[in-house]
């Protein structure tokens, strides 16, 4: 009984985290997808140079890059629960057959989603500095 309530509490500490986590994501993805209708929207004059032109045509890349990845890695909250729960049905399964096991269930997800987090964040780190780099050669004068 003690385990179990120590195991329970851990579990929590652990739900919160991860719903922090998404949460937090789904803004930075919210404000990426901003991003880009506002600079694409505001992007009306023809860039005075090759670098210019590369830098923005990078950043909405990038940005974009940034949000395809941060919605995989998104999905892994749907796809957390879709592996516990057939984890949960293959313990109830062996319970019934007499099996005994100890106390928790664990799932993993597939490496794929902690891969597409990382992806979003350098993604998305890169394009803010291409934009950076951007609007400082649109002040630069001859480039």
């Amino acid at each position: 009984p003690e385990e179990l309530s120590i195991h329970k509490k851990i579990e929590e500490v652990l739900n919160k985290g991860k719903q922090a986590h998404f949460s937090w994501l789904r803004h930075i993805l919210t404000m990426a997808s901003g991003l880009v209708a506002i600079i694409v929207a505001l992007h009306t004059q023809q860039s005075n140079s090759q670098v210019q032109h590369v830098c923005f045509v990078l950043s909405v890349a990038l940005l974009a890059l940034g949000i395809l990845c941060g919605s995989v890695a998104l999905y892994s909250e749907v796809e957390s629960h879709r592996a516990l729960g057939f984890a949960l049905v293959r313990e109830l399964d062996a319970r019934q057959s007499g099996e005994k096991r100890p106390v928790g269930v664990t799932a993993t997800v597939p490496k794929l989603f902690k891969l597409a987090a990382y992806g979003c964040y350098l993604s998305l780190s890169l394009a803010l500095f291409t934009l950076v780099v951007y609007a400082s050669l649109m002040d630069a004068p001859g480039l």
